[in-house]
């Protein structure tokens, strides 16, 4: 179908078109292996609808999901959507006392948690209210949560009609069509993963959704949906690379994109090597919809890019670079019909981060023969993967723990996930091991962990009460010391587990 022809109105209005225009095409095969057509989509949208609306559901209103299900995920978001409401997913993985501060920031008017009830067992009744809500392109349609710069979450508005533009964007610059299968391999409260998920779902094609569990979840299920596409961030295609059936079942793939965390060399060669279809790049945040930029599969063939090169800006994207004079870089400046409504209850971050319709990214770049090259960041964030981790937020995190009186957490680098945090910190008693894990585990989602922890009997500073944070960056690079706390639980450390292996001496 041509893009200009699209139904537009977000979810709402794309389900309603494909229910009625082809009732009985894909839109969803589970991960449990049923496929659901567009007609059984919609019916069960409608029931859960229902559901909603009996519990305070109304339009404007705000309901945040947190069940664990992937199909679940997106039928509750749609069933919002249909009664009017900012659908507002969350990580199931969140601890409680994550997830409740979520909560205090959104201020639902539902909060839809696991156990559900049986849907089999759960009667539709009226749905008067919720068939004549009909959404305009400024209708508040979805939250997603991000730390933003200072660590505390903030939740991102976007309208009906930042969704149709970010997905139409995404379809012209992976020439996406309505027969693909997105494999999603990154969750629907990532931005990235909701563009695609998006994109299809305005084309009319189909949803292949994984169970996201076990270590090799990714591989699984690219082994066994029939996907045509998928979006990754670097780290999860190490795995598939290595393994014959891996690369196999990756060259099933018409289009695989890769965002988040620059992509290593060796990473990024071993793909090109390797895979037939067609690879992109994209780039963005989520208070941009999340879609800035992308580079495509040309500029991949004639030669592995540069991991700075971020490509051209997509479809109706404008930038620019906030530059002092005689610099090449500065910060990066966008506009588009996809950037954010604004910050959820937060009108004073609003107006930090869009002015005069700009939205000021946070990222450093310049330009390079018509390409972008990001060049650095502002402020302390570091990026895991796709995520982004503030160091404050985990120091307050340890500072918490009894013994810690003072806490410095630090990137170091990872060929895996471009960047990982450790922590250093001055203690007025031993910790150990388990006890600091089970503190974690109460307040932090697991990605946001520091790899070790070690203790130092002064932290160093370059002034008064001002610590020197390169210093012990340059520590963090050399490894964690004797003693350290090993806190890292899976392969994505094993350089860690590695070193500590080399000094007996290290806690284990």
């Amino acid at each position: 179908m041509n893009a200009d022809r699209l139904p537009l109105g977000g979810p709402v209005a794309w389900l309603d078109h494909w229910g009625r225009e082809r009732p009985d095409a894909t839109a969803i095969l589970d991960a449990g292996g049923r496929q659901w057509s567009y007609r059984e989509v919609l019916s069960a949208v409608r029931c859960r609808t229902a559901w909603l609306v009996r519990r305070g559901l109304t339009p404007g209103s705000v309901v945040c999901i947190s069940v664990a299900d992937p199909t679940e995920q997106r039928l509750l978001r749609w069933a919002v959507n249909v009664g009017g409401g900012l659908d507002a997913l969350q990580d199931p993985a969140l601890a409680e006392a994550e997830l409740a501060g979520r909560i205090d920031l959104l201020r639902p008017a539902v909060v839809v948690r696991d156990p559900l009830p049986s849907w089999r067992d759960e009667r539709a009744g009226s749905l008067e209210q919720a068939s004549a809500f009909r959404p305009t392109a400024t209708t508040p349609t979805r939250i997603l949560l991000t730390t933003g710069s200072t660590g505390w979450p903030k939740a991102v508005v976007q309208l009906a009609g930042h969704l149709d533009c970010a997905a139409l964007a995404n379809t012209r610059a992976r020439g996406l069509r309505g027969d693909d299968v997105v494999l999603t391999a990154l969750p629907p409260y990532h931005a990235a993963g909701s563009l695609f998920e998006d994109s299809l779902l305005q084309l009319g094609g189909a949803l292949a959704l994984t169970a996201r569990k076990g270590p090799g979840w990714f591989l699984a299920a690219l082994e066994q949906q029939p996907a045509t596409v998928t979006t990754v961030i670097p780290s999860m295609l190490q795995p598939v690379l290595a393994s014959p059936s891996g690369i196999e079942a990756l060259n099933r793939l018409r289009v695989l994109n890769y965002a988040g965390e620059s992509i290593p060399m060796p990473l990024l060669e071993r793909l090109l090597q390797v895979y037939r279809g067609q690879v992109y790049r994209g780039y963005g945040l989520t208070e941009a919809g999340p879609m800035i930029s992308f580079l495509g599969d040309e500029d991949h063939r004639r030669a592995a890019p540069d991991p700075c090169n971020i490509g051209r800006p997509a479809l109706g994207v404008e930038v620019r670079l906030d530059a002092a004079e005689g610099d090449e870089s500065g910060e990066l400046l966008v506009r588009s019909g996809h950037v954010m409504a604004g910050y959820l209850h937060d009108p004073k971050a609003t107006a930090e981060r869009l002015r005069d319709g700009w939205l000021r990214t946070g990222d450093l770049a310049r330009w390079v023969d018509g390409q972008l090259y990001l060049t650095g960041r502002l402020g302390s964030r570091m990026r895991s993967g796709a995520e982004w981790i503030d160091p404050g937020e985990v120091e307050r995190c340890l500072l918490a723990l009894p013994g810690v009186e003072e806490a410095a957490v630090v990137p170091v680098a990872s060929s895996r996930w471009g960047e990982r945090p450790v922590a250093f910190i001055r203690a007025s008693a031993p910790l150990e091991r388990d006890r600091v894990r089970e503190h974690l585990e109460s307040r932090l989602v697991r990605f946001k962990w520091p790899d070790w922890l070690e203790v130092l009997s002064e932290l160093p500073r370059i002034g008064p009460g001002k610590l020197d944070r390169v210093a012990l960056r340059q520590r963090a690079a050399t490894g964690p010391g004797r003693g350290a706390l090993i806190l890292a639980a899976d392969e994505s450390c094993a350089a860690v587990h590695a070193m500590n292996a080399e000094e007996p001496g290290r806690v284990t």
